[in-house]
């Protein structure tokens, strides 16, 4: 079953390396697929997953900007990886060496087209979960465009859900956001989350403070449809510790991340691909 491969070891027949040796015999730059190179593997039998009104089964999960999987591995085996979609092409190879039956789509624009391997099972998943591009809402970024179209991705995310209708949809976010262009994102999409149909809360979480093993503060968006909302009533999350948490180490916290087998690069190559990203 899914829920049986969900984790473990990396596929043979998905090894990360000989895709991306792939991508290179082919004369593809590491991070740019196109649409039309969406690679479509076997589209997952979502009638498996057991999805109940009342929560029975597993939980269905779809992952907007995935990268290389790193929401899935951490999420509970409750919930179920069935597609996903990233413009990375060595991000989407690793992730499919630990979710090989998931379906895949390249860029956002491929991803929301009707009929796309993502949206022919996005739209029968519960939850998604969405990490888009945060470049011109950090602060540590001093050339930022916090008003360009890059910036404005988390609006488009918010529109496109009306295609799929996600009982709940993560949205994770550096801090800067809610000040990005004085104010004006924030609220945009607080506009836009009324128009598509949820009730959004906003929760600020660090790893570091939560047993993790470096400060990492992000915004979290959780946007609950209308009427999940009116059944289920809202939506919360759990009071940080007030006692001290034993940190983790980096291994302990890479893991199994770690276990995906390094690339080897030549000083030049190394130095173009770092150009590139």
């Amino acid at each position: 079953s899914r829920a049986a491969k969900k984790r473990g070891e990396p596929s043979t027949l998905s090894d990360p390396n000989t895709e991306i040796r792939s991508l290179r015999a082919a004369g593809k730059p590491d991070n740019v697929c196109s649409p039309e190179d969406d690679p479509s593997p076997l589209v997952p039998d979502v009638s498996d997953t057991g999805d109940a009104e009342c929560g029975g089964g597993l939980i269905s999960t779809a992952h907007w900007f995935s990268g290389i999987g790193c929401a899935p591995h951490q999420l509970p085996p409750a919930f179920d990886i069935t597609c996903a979609f990233d413009h990375n092409a060595v991000a989407t190879a690793v992730l499919l060496a630990f979710f090989p039956d998931v379906a895949i789509s390249t860029t956002f624009d491929s991803a929301m087209k009707e009929g796309s391997t993502f949206m022919k099972v996005a739209v029968n998943a519960r939850v998604g979960f969405a990490s888009p591009p945060c470049t011109n809402h950090t602060i540590n970024n001093p050339m930022r465009d916090e008003s360009g179209s890059c910036a404005a991705t988390v609006l488009e995310c918010i529109a496109a859900l009306v295609k799929v209708q996600h009982e709940i949809f993560v949205i994770e976010a550096v801090p800067g956001i809610v000040t990005a262009d004085y104010g004006q994102l924030l609220i945009k999409i607080v506009s836009a989350v009324k128009d598509a149909g949820y009730v959004m809360t906003m929760h600020p979480l660090d790893p570091l403070l939560l047993g993790g093993c470096q400060s990492r503060a992000r915004i979290f968006f959780v946007l609950v449809r209308n009427d999940v909302n009116r059944n289920r009533g809202p939506f919360t999350v759990p009071a940080p510790p007030t006692d001290k948490v034993p940190q983790r180490s980096v291994l302990t916290a890479l893991d199994p991340v770690a276990e995906v087998e390094p690339m080897t690069y030549s000083g030049a190559r190394m130095n173009d691909d770092w150009s590139r990203m």
